[in-house]
C-alpha cells in the first residue's frame, strides 16, 4: 500500500490507500482484447491499461507483459508481468 497505519488492519487501510505494484506479476484493469505477450502501456482511462499498438509511440510508457489472455472488449482485470525501469 502507497501510505497506511501499522496499527490498521489490511481492509482498514485499503479504505483510506492505493495498493501499489512496483515489481512481479500482479492484476490491473486493462480494456480490449489481450493476448499472452503483449505489451501494456496506460489507456485514455485513468486507472486502466491497453495493449500497445505501437512500440515507437510508447517508449518509456510500458507499463508490462500480459501473462493472461482477454477476449473481451469491456474492462476486465488480468495478471501482468511489471516491467517499469
Amino acid at each position: 500500500l502507497l501510505g497506511g497505519d501499522k496499527d490498521k488492519s489490511e481492509q482498514e487501510n485499503l479504505k483510506d490507500n492505493i495498493p501499489i505494484g512496483l515489481c512481479g506479476n500482479v492484476y490491473v484493469k486493462i480494456k480490449g482484447t489481450i493476448m499472452e505477450g503483449d505489451l501494456i502501456t496506460v489507456s485514455n482511462v485513468p486507472g486502466v491499461g491497453c495493449k500497445v499498438d505501437n512500440r515507437l509511440k510508447c517508449i518509456g510508457k510500458i507499463v508490462g507483459k500480459a501473462l493472461e489472455r482477454k477476449n473481451s472488449l469491456e474492462v476486465e482485470k488480468i495478471k501482468i508481468q511489471i516491467m517499469l525501469a
